[in-house]
């Protein structure tokens, strides 16, 4: 992170986490607009004349539909389909930008340089040329009009002069800025006029409210992107032809064969679980595992994602790894899943 950031935090009386994230112990309730600082994701650029047609060799989604006001959800994939990263991408200044989390950053900037040598395109890590604010709340969308009018289009684009503001949701209620580093500071006070600062944490409870997972670089290199949902939240294009992985993901999709996706849930423990805490079932052990985390206004409740056995959810309750008594309750998808990715079942 900027130096001059991190020292403008610090004055701030912000807390901050050694990624950058920002820490506090009271966690807002829905009535609150809030803010806060990105520090947990980083960003690759990509520039250059083949720039596009490499990226649409690599990534799942169509790169002939990004935008500078329409940016898109992907993934990028072995080419045994299992998800390296999955990101936002973003057009901006004729660069194209993945948006993704921090610890992934390397790891996926190593997979495309194997790559990139045969294109006539760069590739950079970005991370220092940006600051990421997020704003979200009843409020958000009066905040984030002081620095330029909200997109109301989910990961719609609106650039300004020292950045782009991106809403990353379809209710127009939660906005990610990119700022210039010489612009952040007054960006984070005009915004702060109508956003209480708040835990970075809280950021990802509103990502996965939407069931939208991060993957980080413990889980890298397990999923197909099925079994995180991604062909459901709009991250993979069945007909853009091929990229690394597609046929395996193009198999998954059309031959019935997922036993294992992406739920949204709540649980109950002292502690927070890390993410990649297993889940067992009363029967069975490491039935699934935790994707993404995040308390809740509640006391000792947290909404994870987690990938578990279909089947195992039907029959059966689901706890944490070792503690039998912390049940997850599985919640309804706030978008649907094609049933015929399915693997049948048998009751």
């Amino acid at each position: 992170m900027d130096n001059n950031w991190h020292n403008f935090l610090h004055q701030q009386g912000t807390c901050l986490r050694t990624d950058d994230d920002i820490e506090t112990t009271e966690i807002p309730t829905g009535s609150i607009t809030c803010m806060t600082n990105l520090g947990q994701f980083s960003s690759l650029a990509l520039a250059g004349a083949d720039a596009r047609k490499f990226l649409q060799g690599q990534c799942s989604s169509n790169i002939n539909h990004l935008t500078p006001t329409a940016g898109q959800s992907s993934c990028c994939c072995t080419p045994k389909g299992h998800v390296i990263a999955n990101f936002d991408l973003l057009d901006h200044n004729e660069i194209l930008y993945i948006h993704l989390y921090h610890d992934l950053l390397q790891p996926l900037k190593q997979h495309l340089s194997k790559y990139i040598i045969f294109s006539k395109a760069t590739l950079a890590d970005a991370s220092n040329q940006w600051i990421k604010i997020g704003v979200w709340g009843p409020k958000a969308q009066t905040a984030v009009n002081l620095i330029a009018t909200p997109p109301q289009n989910k990961l719609g684009v609106t650039p300004f002069a020292n950045g782009m503001l991106v809403a990353t949701s379809a209710s127009a209620d939660q906005f990610m800025l990119w700022c210039k580093p010489s612009h952040a500071e007054a960006i984070w006070r005009t915004l702060s006029q109508h956003a209480q600062v708040t835990d970075s944490q809280q950021w990802m409870l509103t990502q996965i409210r939407q069931a939208l997972p991060w993957l980080s670089n413990q889980l890298s290199n397990k999923y197909v992107p099925q079994m995180l949902n991604l062909q459901a939240t709009g991250a993979v294009d069945f007909n853009k032809g091929c990229y690394t992985g597609q046929e395996i993901v193009a198999r998954m999709q059309y031959l019935g064969k997922l036993k294992r996706h992406l739920f949204l849930g709540h649980v109950r423990n002292k502690l927070m679980p890390a993410v990649g805490t297993s889940l067992d079932s009363p029967k069975r052990r490491n039935v699934g595992r935790i994707v993404n985390i995040a308390p809740t206004s509640k006391a000792a409740e947290f909404l994870i994602l987690a990938v578990i056995n279909k089947a195992d959810t039907l029959v059966d309750t689901i706890n944490l790894h070792s503690h039998p008594n912390a049940i997850l309750t599985i919640l309804s998808l706030p978008y649907t899943i094609d049933p015929q990715v399915f693997e049948r079942v048998r009751i």
